[in-house]
């Protein structure tokens, strides 16, 4: 199972699809799995050869307690004031049954399970819910099922984590923050995928400096040319800030595809990238994905 976590907004739902397509790809069987807030969950962009869910913590326990109550009463129970005084106070109760939804799904013969999670602090809080509860709850069902996910979660052999950020310093310096959020865990990602990079012709800068003053539309693109030539700049500042404090992770720079909805050819630019880096670094972390719950 691989859990694909970063900030809201870097392209991590992306990400994860193009990791489920790309191992779809390579002949494997791969369920695809939303999890987000009830109501939240984006419409599912197509991917080829990949089984897609999605999974929301308040429908998870629907779906519990129609299991194991008479269908006559199921109703009167998701109806009643108690029931929701009840789920509004309970604490992790919906993003328990939520994970274990999702490893159940696992069991029922998936090679690969991708798990596109909630954004940065939603997503650590699903992840540490299992001990949560174990610390919250005494002995009983409700711990036995949070013992059982936790160490599902920790089993280094079946489970990984793929932090996704941006090269933008704000973003590093919450990624930071999310790698030491999993570590805390007894996580240890196994690889860090920098999306929406850019890039700059090589002496643009050079050339752009010596420019001459001009007008109208020359001006126009010189000025866009050193917009370009900052943004590069920024960049790799990050970039340098990511590698200089995770020097032992695995990482991908995904170039920028575009905003919006991407198209087909889009998503086959982004896959040749990845499957260019299965030949370096990245590909044992791609191929064997261990949860490390140690730093090197």
């Amino acid at each position: 199972m691989i859990w694909v976590v970063g900030k809201g907004g870097v392209g991590k739902s992306t990400v994860a699809t193009l990791l489920a397509r790309h191992l779809a790809a390579r002949g494997e069987d791969v369920l695809l799995v939303r999890l987000a807030d009830r109501g939240l969950c984006a419409p599912l962009p197509a991917a080829p050869g990949v089984r897609e869910i999605a999974v929301d913590g308040r429908s998870a326990l629907d779906e519990y307690l129609a299991g194991v109550l008479p269908a006559a009463l199921h109703g009167l129970v998701l109806r009643s004031e108690l029931y929701r005084r009840f789920v509004a106070v309970a604490p992790g109760l919906e993003e328990l049954l939520a994970l274990g939804k999702i490893y159940d799904a696992a069991r029922r013969g998936s090679e690969r399970v991708v798990v596109d999670a909630p954004a940065t602090g939603h997503g650590l809080a699903t992840l540490r819910m299992p001990r949560e509860v174990l610390q919250t709850f005494g002995e009983s069902l409700v711990t036995r099922e949070a013992r059982r996910l936790d160490a599902e979660l920790t089993a280094r052999a079946t489970t990984s984590v793929c932090v996704v950020t941006q090269p933008r310093a704000l973003v590093v310096s919450e990624t930071l923050e999310l790698v030491e959020g999993l570590r805390a865990l007894g996580l240890w990602p196994a690889c860090l995928l920098i999306n929406g990079c850019h890039d700059a012709p090589a002496g643009i800068a050079t050339l752009l400096g010596a420019a001459p003053k001009a007008s109208g539309l020359l001006a126009e693109a010189l000025a866009a040319g050193r917009r370009r030539v900052a943004l590069v700049t920024h960049e790799h500042a990050a970039r340098r800030t990511l590698a200089a404090a995770l020097p032992q992770l695995p990482a991908l720079e995904l170039p920028f595809a575009g905003a919006g909805r991407l198209d087909e050819s889009a998503w086959l630019a982004l896959d040749e990238v990845l499957d260019g880096a299965l030949d370096g670094a990245l590909g044992g972390a791609l191929d064997e994905l261990p949860a490390r719950d140690t730093v090197p």
